[in-house]
C-alpha cells in the first residue's frame, strides 16, 4: 500500500506574511514600527537642534546691555549649546540603532550581548545597553570621577 506524502504544516511566517521574522526572531513589522519611530525621534531632534541654532545665531541677541544681562545671555548660549550637543549624541545613538536594525544585531546588548529586554527598548529604542550593563558602566564612569577627585 502506498503512502500518501504527509503534509507539513507551513510555519507562521510562510502563512502571515506580516509575520515573518528576522534571523534573531523578531517580528518584521515590530522591525518596521521600530524603524519608523526611531526616524521619527531622529527628525524631532533635528528640528528642535535647528531651532537652538537660530536661537544661537539670532542677530536681536547680540546687543549692548549691562553686565547682568550679557551674564545671562552667556548662561543662555552655555544651555543652548549643551542642549545641541546632547541632541547630537543622541542622534547618533538613533543612527546606531537604526544601522542594527539593518545587520539584524537590533536588541542586542553591545557589553554582554544578551538580549536588551524589551521594555528598556519601548521607552529607550536607542538603547545599546541592558539595564545591568548600563548600571556597571554608569557606576564604573563614578568611581572613576571619584578617583580622579581624590
Amino acid at each position: 500500500m502506498s503512502r500518501l506524502p504527509e503534509k507539513k504544516e507551513k510555519p507562521a511566517s510562510a502563512k502571515n506574511p506580516s509575520t515573518r521574522q528576522d534571523d534573531n526572531g523578531k517580528d518584521m513589522a515590530q522591525i518596521k514600527v521600530i524603524r519608523e519611530a526611531l526616524i521619527e525621534k531622529r527628525a524631532a531632534i533635528a528640528r528642535q537642534q535647528a531651532t537652538q541654532l537660530n536661537e544661537l545665531y539670532n542677530p536681536d541677541k547680540h546687543h549692548l546691555a549691562d553686565l547682568e544681562e550679557m551674564a545671562s545671555d552667556t548662561s543662555d548660549t552655555d544651555s543652548l549649546c549643551a542642549m545641541v550637543d546632547l541632541g547630537s549624541s543622541t542622534i547618533e545613538q538613533i543612527d546606531t540603532a537604526l544601522q542594527k536594525l539593518e545587520d539584524g544585531t537590533y536588541g542586542i546588548c553591545e557589553m554582554c550581548e544578551e538580549p536588551i529586554h524589551p521594555d528598556r527598548l519601548e521607552v529607550l529604542p536607542f538603547a545599546s545597553l541592558c539595564v545591568n550593563c548600563q548600571r556597571k558602566k554608569e557606576l564604573n564612569k563614578e568611581l572613576a570621577r571619584a578617583d580622579e577627585e581624590s
